[in-house]
């Protein structure tokens, strides 16, 4: 187990000022953050679909914002 840890922890440079970061590790928090944001829609499509409360319009915009990054 941690092996594991340890290769994700190279892989995507958790421990590295953003600087230092390379471009592949750069691109697997890319991808990372795409994926569990398209997951997040699909599982939340019927909320998003349906008639918009002022609680769905609240989550949109912190979906767009986590997603956007820093």
């Amino acid at each position: 187990m941690d092996q594991v840890e340890e290769f994700v922890r190279v892989a995507l440079g958790l421990e590295l000022e953003s600087r230092d970061i390379n471009v592949l590790q750069m691109g697997l928090r890319a991808a990372i953050v795409y994926v569990v944001t398209v997951l997040m829609v699909r599982l939340a499509k019927k909320r998003f679909m349906g008639r918009a409360t002022a609680f769905d319009v609240i989550l949109g915009i912190m979906i767009g914002s986590m997603s956007a990054g820093p």
